[in-house]
């Protein structure tokens, strides 16, 4: 930086600092517990559009998180507490079709919904918890969260979040994880 004016010697301080912001971020996210809400930002990383927790009363839970950058990108947490406000550490990109991925979400965010919740005055101990939640810009947002038993209603995009966790469970299964980082 010897040679540099003042202005471009600011704007690499600042780069430097946005560096580092988005290292310790990402650092933090890797392997400190977080909330399920609390979203990452990152060089890179792009938006957040879809989450899905599953939280099953006797094994590991998982979350899976769906981004956009001009491409679609999926990437897998674990649930490392499974009381009623999981907590999720780790971000792994998951190798899936951008295309893919894209058409999900198109088809999830097509689908109505009428957002009565269940009513009927039952409980449950054993059986896993979900969580479903969307975002759009501006700060839209939406999250539904059930049982292994759900309002019958609410079908179409259970019903589709249930299958997405399948699809996303067997592509880390069967493709693993991506060895490039995000940043």
């Amino acid at each position: 930086m010897g040679n540099c004016s003042s202005k471009e010697r600011k704007r690499l301080e600042e780069a430097r600092w946005r560096s580092q912001t988005d290292a310790a971020e990402w650092s933090r996210a890797c392997s400190e517990p977080r909330r399920i809400d609390h979203p990452l930002f990152a060089v890179g990383l792009g938006m957040r559009r879809l989450q899905i927790v599953v939280c099953p009363s006797f094994e590991p839970g998982r979350a899976w998180e769906v981004r956009q950058s001009g491409d679609w990108a999926l990437y897998a947490s674990a649930v490392v507490s499974e009381e009623w406000e999981p907590q999720l550490i780790g971000y792994d990109r998951v190798s899936f079709s951008s295309e893919r991925l894209a058409g999900l979400f198109g088809d999830l965010i097509s689908t109505s919904l009428p957002l009565a919740p269940d009513l009927g005055g039952g409980g449950g101990l054993d059986g896993t918890r979900y969580q479903l939640a969307v975002y759009g810009d501006l700060s839209s947002e939406w999250r539904l969260q059930w049982w292994s038993k759900w309002p019958a209603p609410w079908n179409p995009v259970v019903e589709r979040a249930l299958a997405m966790d399948r699809e996303f469970a067997a592509a880390r299964a069967s493709r693993g994880l991506e060895t490039d980082s995000v940043l």
